[in-house]
């Protein structure tokens, strides 16, 4: 059976059936980053996230990413999952989690190639 999907013009999605429309968003974790560090904590949405990340360049490129969360502001990021990307001008992966967390982050602990930047985005 076919869902019917939308995408609005911000990227995000919006499903229908069952009743009623789910909007479904897309939060940047890290948007162009060409070095390694950790992004800004984002809030839960209240919805099982999932992940993920994409590394472009030119030549053979690759990046390791760590999702995180954590329970208390400020305190210590848990491993939720590491995405590791590695092609030729360009590669992308991600997962799904069903364990939520009050805040999520991505952490680029790796990167390499010629002009390589990492985007990494929370949907839910």
């Amino acid at each position: 059976t076919a869902v019917p999907v939308k995408v609005d013009a911000d990227g995000n999605l919006a499903v229908a059936g069952g009743g009623g429309t789910t909007a479904l968003t897309r939060t940047a974790l890290l948007a162009a980053v060409t070095s390694t560090g950790a992004g800004n904590a984002v809030a839960d949405s209240g919805r099982a996230p999932s992940f993920t990340a994409d590394v472009s360049g030119t030549g053979t490129v690759s990046a390791t990413v760590l999702i995180q969360g954590r329970n208390v502001a400020s305190g210590a990021w848990t491993l939720l999952g590491t995405i590791t990307l590695s092609g030729s001008a360009s590669a992308s992966d991600g997962f799904a989690s069903l364990t939520r967390y009050m805040e999520y982050r991505a952490n680029l602990t790796a990167i390499s190639g010629t002009s390589a930047t990492v985007n990494v985005a929370m949907g839910s």
